[in-house]
């Protein structure tokens, strides 16, 4: 089959009436399409409804599923368990267990631990930073010295929003792990450093570059970055000794 859609909105009358169509074209004599059935009213139903690959009904399982609690949280790791190796439905059971109490977060966690698959460890701290917003600070500390500069930029961007003295430690990891070439690193610090920049120029950056006239890249892209009076001030020093 072929589908295609029709979409317009209603706009001269500055509505919000949104219609259009949606058409199948297909053989003039072929058969009609088999809805496939899909049960939401059994846990089993649920987990196999994650599998979909309609957004909408693999969505609408996942938040059934996390309203019945803990009581499915086994089911729910047997289920991650099964799917090792298949990285959507992982992601998908990951994100689930996160929400299912301090087991689920518990078997979550684990996936922190992972030495070669950067992307367990993004998706397990992705999903924890939304069911558990509290332990944020706790996480990044521990992962803004990783060895996957994915991750970090991840941790980078998770802090944006959290006050300076409570994120110092990860920051100095962070920072730590700059090449001073990065751009997606670059801005991902950047996010990091939203609403603190002053103090992170001047207790972070500065002490660690204290002569301008011989900063090297990272020192200046970390100055240009923060965009502060002193960083301003110490990246013109620079540009004019060199």
């Amino acid at each position: 089959s072929l589908f295609f859609s029709d979409f317009y909105n209603d706009t001269s009358r500055r509505t919000n009436q949104v219609s259009g169509s949606i058409y199948r074209i297909t053989r003039k004599n072929g058969p009609k399409p088999i809805m496939p059935k899909i049960d939401f009213s059994t846990v089993s139903g649920l987990l196999n409804a994650l599998k979909n690959p309609a957004v909408n009904v693999r969505s609408h399982a996942a938040a059934r599923l996390v309203g019945k609690g803990v009581g499915v949280t086994d089911q729910v790791l047997a289920f991650l368990r099964e799917n090792e190796k298949d990285t959507n439905l992982r992601s998908r059971a990951v994100w689930v267990l996160a929400q299912l109490g301090k087991q689920g977060r518990a078997e979550v966690s684990k996936y922190l631990n992972a030495e070669d698959e950067p992307e367990k460890v993004i998706v397990a701290y992705r999903a924890l930073r939304h069911a558990d917003p509290k332990g944020l600070l706790g996480r990044a500390h521990a992962l803004a010295g990783s060895k996957f500069p994915s991750v970090r930029r991840e941790v980078a961007v998770s802090l944006k929003g959290a006050s300076f003295f409570g994120c110092r430690k990860a920051l100095i990891g962070l920072i730590d792990g700059y090449d001073g070439r990065n751009r997606y690193y670059l801005e991902a610090l950047g996010v990091a450093f939203h609403g603190k920049e002053r103090e992170v120029y001047e207790q972070l950056i500065r002490p660690l570059f204290p002569k301008p006239d011989q900063w090297q890249w990272k020192a200046k892209n970390l100055a240009w970055r923060l965009h502060t009076p002193e960083s301003v001030r110490d990246l013109d020093l620079c540009i004019r000794a060199q």
